[in-house]
């Protein structure tokens, strides 16, 4: 079953989920930042839950990361949603 979440809680598991696979692959948000040629205080906003990336840019982070787009959506079991 798919759970619809608020944009606040869409921003901070989106972040939270960046966060944990930057460490498991033992990035920072500099490398990220360059990965995707996005500024890195863009990115620190996006992990730190204060902004909601677009979906152009989900897919330059996903590609970046090597994980699917889901990867970055998806948080114990529940499907980011955007109501």
């Amino acid at each position: 079953m798919t759970t619809v979440i608020t944009d606040d809680e869409a921003r901070i598991r989106i972040g939270a989920n960046i966060t944990s696979i930057l460490h498991s692959k033992g990035l920072k948000q500099a490398d990220l930042a360059r990965l995707t040629e996005e500024s890195t205080a863009q990115i620190s906003r996006i992990c730190g839950g204060k902004h909601l990336p677009n979906a152009a840019l989900l897919c330059r982070i996903s590609e970046a990361l090597d994980v699917t787009m889901n990867q970055l959506m998806v948080e114990v079991g529940h499907l980011v949603g955007v109501s």
